[in-house]
């Protein structure tokens, strides 16, 4: 069934397109009594609210207003025709009957051209609806008068109309005409007046209403609606022109209509809306273009036959093809900005982000491209701990911001700010809009990675260089006084031998303790560079001795290492062994536990830890103190995790990858 509605209002466009078009080239054929103003109005009508209609029905069926202008197109082409076709065969042959029922039909099928306009759709538009149920009586007076005034003006005698009837048709008589049926002519356009100030007072009701989006849709229908009624009050006032004022009526309504389905999108319409602007530009070039090789062929070639016009036809269809792809980017720039395709502005995206030589110049070249594709105002993009990246101007009170999160592998890494455009975004751009947000998130990922590596970077350096800066003070502050001061002693206790043997003695004990002192020390740099223990007994027996040491202190420890660790990376050691070593120095601490359990586990890939304790746990909301962060610190060096979680007792638990499986 919607198929079927769908093929039905593009066969009534195309049916109106084609009366009109053809009125055109009868009345350029030289037909002498066809009227210009008509054939305008015919291809006004079929061309404005007749194509404009077919996009809303066929994608909008339910709504009335498609289908009211899709009447007001198809009318407007039967009249142009039927009037053209008159004035073609009536002049030359007034017995014509083809020619009589063409002059009928031009009496009254300009009624339905424009009175469905003023006398109800003024009512549904914009959103397709009635304002309210106040509204009911004044939409069945439209309905009536959209019936009853063509049907008046079909019945009346031609001598009993308000015009006087063109001396080529004074001879003709209506063939279903009814004496006294101008009285129900006469009674429509009273309808139709009141039809026109309801349509105008529905606007006016409707935009005190409204707000936003919805109120810059109603702006523009009104001032649409009132250019029309404008025009039809002159037509009116100036019969000399009336036709060719009428005609001028019948396009500032689906102009203004059309303009709010690109810049407000009404009716979420515009990829519809896209197609048919193409087509149509391609059947209106494509028309001219035969029309100019017609001409030119005429005169260099003579006069045509019937195949050498198909020939013609043929050739003007294959030149304007190729403006297709340039028609399709010009009405895309009108609808969507940059936008032609998702992947184009994806590709552009990636492009941008390629050829950023620094972190720093990414995220403005993302924004960038978000608020030209989309044509937003503005875009502001935020991540934690950084000033936001902007592009366009500042918010507005009065603006529609939106706050789209972006979210990377389930973990939210920023936040993007964007003013969406007046009247927001249709379907295609929502969409569009959804996919650029994962690509920026990505984005925003990689350059918070990137951050995280530069500090990481700038904090290994530090860490070395007060690693050495520690080891100077050690060697020269400390062990360097020791040595010096100790061969000092021994160069003194070398002396004293010959005469004092006894003082030389107790010089060399002296200077042998500070050398067992000095020992010591080196033991304790070394150690402090790479704990001595897991030289000597591996991983598994280092915490094992630490843990023998704490159950002095009257905490019961067990360890527990399934399997074998196998090698593992000395980095990966020692972090393991400090992360242990310092929760167990906490339960000792703080805990109040008398019993801890320690589990090492080599998973493959990656080395877990576990200190388990029966103590008091951690107080909720306490401060992390320099151990905590000590073991955190420690497993992120290495890509891992370290998380302490509490009750009953204390759990630290660490994770830290050995890149071998």
């Amino acid at each position: 069934m919607p198929a079927a509605r769908t093929v039905a209002a593009g066969a009534a466009a195309v049916a109106g397109l084609a009366m009109a078009v053809a009125a055109l080239v009868l009345a350029l054929t030289g037909v002498p009594d066809a009227g210009p103003a008509t054939v305008a109005w015919g291809l006004a009508g079929a061309g404005g609210s007749g194509v404009l209609g077919a996009v809303v029905a066929a994608a909008r069926p339910r709504l009335l207003a498609g289908w009211l202008m899709l009447l007001v197109g198809v009318s407007s082409g039967g009249v142009a025709l039927a009037a053209t076709v008159a004035a073609a065969l009536v002049p030359a042959d007034p017995a014509s009957a083809v020619g009589a029922a063409a002059f009928w039909l031009s009496t009254w099928l300009w009624v339905p051209a424009y009175v469905p306009v003023v006398a109800l759709l003024l009512q549904v538009l914009p959103d397709g609806r009635l304002p309210g149920r106040g509204w009911t009586a004044a939409a069945g007076v439209g309905a009536a008068t959209v019936v009853l005034a063509p049907v008046g003006w079909a019945l009346t005698p031609y001598d009993q109309q308000d015009r006087p009837v063109a001396a080529p048709y004074r001879d003709l008589v209506n063939p279903v005409g009814v004496d006294g049926a101008f009285a129900l002519a006469g009674l429509s356009l009273v309808l139709v007046l009141a039809g026109t100030v309801a349509g105008v007072a529905s606007l006016v009701v409707r935009l005190r209403r409204s707000g936003g989006r919805e109120r810059e849709q109603v702006l523009w229908v009104l001032a649409g609606a009132l250019a029309t009624v404008l025009l039809l009050v002159l037509a009116w006032s100036v019969p000399a022109a009336e036709t060719a004022l009428i005609a001028a009526a019948l396009l500032p309504l689906p102009a203004a209509t059309a303009w709010a389905l690109v810049r407000t999108r009404l009716w979420d319409l515009d990829p519809a809306l896209a197609r048919t602007l193409v087509y149509l530009s391609l059947t209106l070039l494509a028309l001219a273009l035969h029309g100019v090789l017609l001409v030119l062929a005429g005169r260099l070639l003579g006069r045509l036959g019937e195949q050498s016009d198909l020939l013609v036809f043929a050739l003007a269809a294959v030149l304007v093809q190729p403006a297709r792809d340039a028609l399709q980017r010009g009405v895309n720039r009108l609808l969507y900005g940059d936008v032609v395709e998702p992947g184009v502005v994806v590709g552009e995206l990636g492009r941008r982000v390629d050829s950023a030589t620094a972190p720093s110049q990414v995220l403005p070249g993302v924004v960038e491209v978000l608020a030209r594709t989309l044509r937003l105002p503005s875009v502001a993009l935020h991540l934690p701990g950084s000033e936001p990246v902007t592009a366009g101007r500042a918010p507005g009170s009065g603006d529609d911001v939106r706050t789209l999160p972006l979210v990377h592998q389930g973990r939210t890494v920023g936040r993007l700010d964007v003013v969406l455009p007046a009247g927001g975004l249709g379907p295609r751009l929502r969409d569009l809009l959804d996919e650029l947000v994962r690509q920026t998130a990505q984005a925003a990922h990689a350059v918070l990675l990137a951050g995280e590596l530069q500090r990481s970077r700038e904090s290994i350096v530090t860490s070395r260089e007060e690693e050495r800066r520690r080891l100077r003070h050690d060697l020269h502050d400390d062990l360097g006084p020791v040595l010096a001061a100790t061969a000092m002693q021994l160069e003194a206790a070398a002396e004293l031998v010959p005469a004092d043997p006894a003082r030389a003695t107790a010089m060399l004990d002296r200077a042998a303790g500070h050398l067992r002192a000095s020992v010591a020390d080196v033991r304790r740099i070394v150690d402090d560079l790479r704990p001595a223990a897991l030289g000597d007994l591996g991983l598994a027996g280092a915490v094992r001795a630490h843990a023998a040491r704490l159950a002095d202190g009257g905490v019961a420890v067990t360890v527990d290492v399934p399997g074998d660790l196998g090698e593992l990376p000395a980095a990966v050691e020692v972090a393991a062994l400090r992360i242990v070593g310092e929760a167990m120095t906490n339960v000792a601490r703080h805990a109040r536990a008398t019993r801890a359990h320690v589990t090492i586990t080599h998973r493959g890939t990656a080395l877990e830890v576990c200190v388990e304790d029966d103590g008091i746990g951690v107080r909720p909301g306490a401060a992390t103190g320099v151990g905590l962060g000590s073991m955190h610190q420690r497993a992120a060096e290495l890509g891992g995790t370290c998380t302490v979680s509490s009750g009953p007792g204390t759990t630290v638990r660490a994770c830290l990858p050995t890149g071998a499986a």
